[in-house]
């Protein structure tokens, strides 16, 4: 399936990367809130912003849904009954 036709990337990707897109957007907010004269990188800064939030929701398989943690090693790591001890 190409991208764009499969609505699980939009949704796998905003809640993966909610807090990127937020931030990112938040800053386009602030740039049209300001007043950027005298800023000379403002109107770059709101571009890239713009199209970082972009990125992080279109683009397919940017998140990893899948962890490479192994529950046993933390468990032998770690035990409920050391901390009563």
């Amino acid at each position: 399936m190409q991208n764009g036709y499969d609505p699980k990337n939009y949704i796998m990707n905003t809640v993966y990367n909610f807090g990127h897109i937020f931030d990112n957007m938040r800053d386009m907010v602030f740039f049209f809130q300001q007043n950027p004269r005298g800023q000379v990188n403002s109107i770059h800064d709101a571009g890239y912003n713009l199209g970082m939030a972009v990125f992080y929701l279109i683009t397919p398989d940017i998140a990893q849904y899948e962890s490479e943690a192994n529950l046993s090693d933390v468990e032998d790591q770690y035990s409920i009954n050391d901390l009563f001890d």
